[in-house]
């Protein structure tokens, strides 16, 4: 299944230039921030339908905090490996779709800037509240347009490396596969631009 982005996803990119500080009071933040709260949700619509909401916060929390001790980009990319994709996995195993194309999507994948993206996932933890009530709202809105019985949408901080691509799309960009949707997010996303990205791309997922 062909991947579908958010509009303006293919706008030119440029390489990051700062710098990561991997220290001990880094990896501290890390254990201290992890969080086994934000479990996937299920919100059923109807009778016959439902939206299954998967925050990857603590996946990326978990891969972090293991790359920030390995300090090798080939450690990264296994690390990223067996615990974010590892995990959507999972969920797709339990969910019943495959994960296949959505694991190839450009933008999920390792960065060497690991404590920008902790600081990013973060901040979005703060927010998860207000993010989960804006995708819930649109996806029921978009489902009462034109229903689909079942979706997962996964819910990740943007790749740092890709921040001048998500820029000009506010802080969000989306991308759909089979049954599922993968969301991701900068700390200081647009609220009406995240509520239009859910309804963009439960067309697509239709």
């Amino acid at each position: 299944m062909n991947k579908v982005i958010a509009p303006l996803l293919c706008v030119p990119f440029l390489l990051l230039s700062a710098c990561t500080d991997k220290t001990d009071e880094t990896e501290k933040a890390v254990t201290h921030q992890e969080s086994k709260e934000f479990k996937p949700e299920t919100v059923k619509i109807d009778k016959d339908s439902e939206l299954n909401i998967v925050p990857l916060y603590a996946p990326y929390q978990t891969y972090l905090k293991a790359s920030l001790k390995a300090d090798t980009s080939e450690m990264d990319i296994k690390n990223y490996a067996k615990h974010v994709l590892g995990y959507i996995d999972e969920i797709g195993e339990k969910q019943n779709f495959d994960t296949t194309s959505l694991k190839t999507f450009f933008m999920l994948q390792s960065t060497a800037y690991e404590k920008d993206l902790l600081d990013q996932t973060n901040e979005l933890i703060k927010q998860h509240d207000e993010i989960k009530s804006i995708i819930t709202k649109n996806y029921i809105a978009s489902h009462e347009a034109l229903p689909k019985k079942k979706a997962t949408i996964f819910i990740a901080p943007s790749n740092p490396e890709f921040w001048s691509m998500t820029d000009p799309l506010a802080g969000v960009s989306g991308a759909a596969f089979q049954d599922s949707i993968i969301i991701q997010l900068n700390p200081n996303f647009d609220k009406e631009v995240l509520a239009y990205t859910i309804a963009h791309e439960y067309h697509h997922l239709v």
